[in-house]
């Protein structure tokens, strides 16, 4: 479907690319006691608010080459989900929900709305319920904004064990985000993350800084790089392009990050395997836009061929179901199918942002389910040939016919079709329709919304998630101590 080797043949040429980059420009950094710390390596030298590295420290420590298992790049929720749904090989392809929703599409009004706290517990109880994880589906902004961040946290440690979030923030907020996975007995992710070209978000740095003077060592923590770059706005507009900036700026987030000598855990970089088409009459992203899947192959080859690896012997990242629409619509069925279809007959096998609508503006219980739906729409869709002897079987044929013929036997009954019909035609689990037009009761246009409203509220009665009482108490205390300080 796409030329694979000429997309291949061109990670070298952008490894070669990214290097010249960040030997040449740097990073800027702007905190003393990182510059300090990072001054004491070999190949760093320190001129103003920036870090050089010599073009050798780079070739040693991010070599071209297989066997380097360094520098890698990787989706969001896999870097930062410490609490991931443990993937069921038995099950084809594994589905994460999306995050970060600040609105939700509200149903029963037909319109989006700024979500709550209800809305997020609500969320994260259908994920559990339905043995999916990934980041908290929508924030609640009934809650102060300083504490919307350790909250969210709350809310994904309270009410299930495979749902979790990110600290991006700053270092008054990172302490009791800090308490809180210690007292779930899980490592912490802080980002590292670079906003504008060659300059690492200060207060990321700040928040590393925080932890080790007081001594925080082992494994409790985790270090991930971070890249927001957008193409035609603060990476080049072109792919390769975008990747040369992208990569060069990976490279030296990774040395920054071991070069700091903390003593945590390097998680993968995210950034790579996402860069998505943008809007440049709107200056946003173009998630959904017909390219996006191209992207996805691209990026899926160039996160191993930049640095010498061999890509097809990785598992496919993990792939977005993205949409710019801001509603359960047409057009959002219409670009996550695409994408999804595309990525499947690319052999990918990891999904997410399900439920995530406008980007991850908003966030749609209704619409997850609708993902999972499509999800497994379009997988039978792509391997119905995977049962072709089933398909071609005649071996009984000439005397089932003759039974049917005689009267004695009907094809509903033969013994191939007691044999081959749930392998052929399996039966959904999903809500699409395949009846006869007499036999559907309701035939709105909301119809499959609504029955997705009523799936979801059977799927919460069957939520089991318990957290013990002391935990849960602990958690409670952690956020009324944070939310004192705050006031």
């Amino acid at each position: 479907m796409f030329d694979e080797e000429k997309i291949e043949e061109k990670g070298p040429e952008i490894y070669g690319a990214a290097v010249k980059m960040i030997v040449q420009y740097g990073m800027d950094i702007g905190d003393g006691w990182s510059l300090d710390r990072l001054a004491e390596n070999d190949g760093m030298t320190v001129k103003g608010s920036k870090i050089f590295f010599s073009e050798e420290l780079v070739r040693e420590r991010v070599p071209f080459g297989p066997g380097n298992e360094g520098l890698r790049f990787d989706c969001f929720e896999t870097a930062f989900n410490s609490r991931a749904a443990k993937r069921d090989e038995e099950k084809p392809y594994h589905c994460q929900v999306g995050g970060f929703a600040m609105s939700v599409y509200d149903l029963e009004k037909r319109d989006l709305r700024a979500s709550t706290m209800a809305d997020a517990v609500e969320a994260v109880q259908l994920c559990h319920a339905l043995g999916i994880g990934g980041p908290y589906p929508c924030t609640p902004t009934d809650v102060p904004p300083m504490m919307r961040n350790i909250m969210c946290h709350r809310v994904c440690f309270e009410n299930s064990d495979h749902c979790s979030t990110h600290v991006n923030t700053g270092e008054n907020q990172s302490q009791p985000i800090y308490d809180m996975h210690q007292v779930m007995g899980v490592q912490m992710p802080i980002t590292l993350t670079a906003v504008t070209p060659f300059r690492i978000e200060h207060n990321n740095l700040g928040v590393i800084r925080d932890f080790v003077k007081k001594g925080v060592k082992g494994d409790s923590l985790r270090i991930v790089p971070v890249g927001y770059g957008l193409s035609g706005m603060n990476y080049p507009l072109t792919l390769a392009g975008a990747w040369a900036l992208c990569l060069a700026e990976h490279m030296g987030q990774y040395l920054v990050a071991t070069g700091l000598n903390t003593g945590f855990d390097i998680g993968p970089s995210v950034g790579p395997v996402d860069i998505p088409p943008v809007n440049l009459q709107d200056f946003c992203l173009a998630c959904g836009y017909p390219s996006q899947s191209f992207h996805y192959v691209v990026n899926h080859i160039w996160s191993h061929a930049v640095l010498g690896r061999d890509w097809r012997a990785a598992e496919h990242a993990e792939i977005g179901m993205w949409t710019g629409s801001p509603v359960p619509d047409g057009q959002a069925a219409a670009e996550k199918t695409t994408i999804v279809l595309a990525a499947l007959m690319d052999g990918a096998r990891r999904f997410g942002r399900l439920g995530n609508l406008c980007v991850d503006d908003v966030f749609s219980c209704e619409q997850l389910l609708l993902d999972l739906d499509i999800l497994e729409h379009t997988f039978h869709a792509v391997h119905a040939g995977d049962q072709i002897d089933a398909y071609l079987d005649m071996e009984n044929l000439m005397k089932e016919v003759a039974d049917v013929v005689s009267g004695e036997d009907s094809f509903s009954m033969v013994p191939s079709t007691l044999e081959h019909l749930r392998t052929l035609y399996p039966r959904s689990t999903g809500r699409f329709i395949r009846k006869k037009r007499t036999a559907v009761a309701d035939t709105s246009m909301d119809r499959l919304l609504f029955e997705q409203a009523e799936r979801k509220a059977e799927l919460l009665k069957g939520y089991d998630y318990e957290l013990s009482d002391d935990k849960r108490k602990a958690l409670a205390d952690i956020y009324d101590a944070a939310a004192q300080q705050v006031e």
